[in-house]
């Protein structure tokens, strides 16, 4: 089975018995650690908790971890998520004006 017919059939899957799946896969472990250091970095604990519970994440990696996993450089002022998407907004902007 090829990379691209595993995440078809990951995609496949939803509810709470896909995350379980989605989890497994590096990426999808990735994208529920951002998720998870986003809501810590607010302080949303009851969501965290029921997110937690319902990601099936128990071994979510710390921030310095995660910063190191990106290969980013972290400011601890921003959540990690908030800093990609302006890292590939501002990546987006040079593309286009060296177009």
């Amino acid at each position: 089975m090829g990379k691209s017919s595993l995440s078809i059939n990951i995609w496949s899957f939803r509810g709470y018995n896909g995350i379980s799946t989605f989890s497994l896969i590096n990426t999808g472990k990735l994208a529920l650690e951002l998720i998870n250091d986003f809501l810590e970095f607010f302080k949303m604990d009851y969501t965290m908790s029921v997110f937690s519970h319902e990601s099936n994440l128990k071994d979510a990696a710390k921030r310095d971890e995660l910063l190191k996993n990106l290969g980013i450089k972290g400011d601890n002022t921003k959540p990690v998520l908030f800093q990609i998407i302006n890292a590939l907004k501002s990546q987006t902007a040079t593309n286009k004006e060296n177009q």
